[in-house]
């Protein structure tokens, strides 16, 4: 792969709406493509996403060259620890399920930049549960990061044996995508 491309998909899948996607995916084989799956600010209510999502990520993980990875919001780390867990477990869920709707793992959205001890366990606790998780393919972590932009956010956490927790922020959640290539900006839909 020459390059990698993260999609924030926030967007419903409904008929059409995620071809300009798949259309992309398609012409560009050699890129890697990092897809969000937002259905619900988090998995949804229910144990399984509903008939279009599941319909969606089936054709998003039936390209060699697309990664999906599951949203949770932490709300800058003041959401319930239980409720993130609860999220990560059902996105688990889906690939132990069925092989064809396993994400690669979780995006952290809003997550603080400021150091605390509190923060770092909070932080620790999440990525280990995604790390300990069987429905997940690679147990890949993924954080937003205000002072980043959005082609240089993705880092795998697995890649790092033991979080290196340093000056302001957590290095080792930090999320990075090279681009040596050169993509076309994506038509909005």
């Amino acid at each position: 792969m020459n390059a990698s491309v993260i999609i924030p998909l926030y967007v419903y899948p409904s008929a059409g709406a995620w071809d300009p996607v798949y259309e992309m995916v398609l012409s560009y084989p050699r890129v890697q493509f990092t897809a969000i799956v937002n259905p619900h600010s988090g998995p949804g209510e229910g144990m399984l996403p509903n008939e279009d999502y599941l319909q969606a990520i089936q054709t998003l993980n039936s390209f060699s060259n697309v990664r999906t990875i599951g949203y949770v919001a932490t709300t800058w780390f003041k959401r319930d620890l239980s409720s993130v867990l609860q999220d990560i477990a059902v996105y688990a869920g889906w690939g132990n399920h069925d092989s064809s709707l396993a994400m690669s793992g979780v995006f952290f959205d809003e997550i603080p930049t400021g150091y605390s001890s509190e923060l770092v366990s909070y932080l620790q606790t999440i990525s280990k549960a995604v790390h300990n998780s069987h429905g997940l393919r690679d147990g890949y972590v993924g954080k937003s990061d205000p002072f980043i932009s959005a082609l240089s956010v993705l880092r795998g956490l697995h890649q790092t044996p033991k979080p290196e927790i340093g000056g302001s922020r957590s290095t080792a959640s930090s999320l990075y995508c090279s681009a040596s290539a050169t993509v076309p900006r994506f038509r909005s839909w």
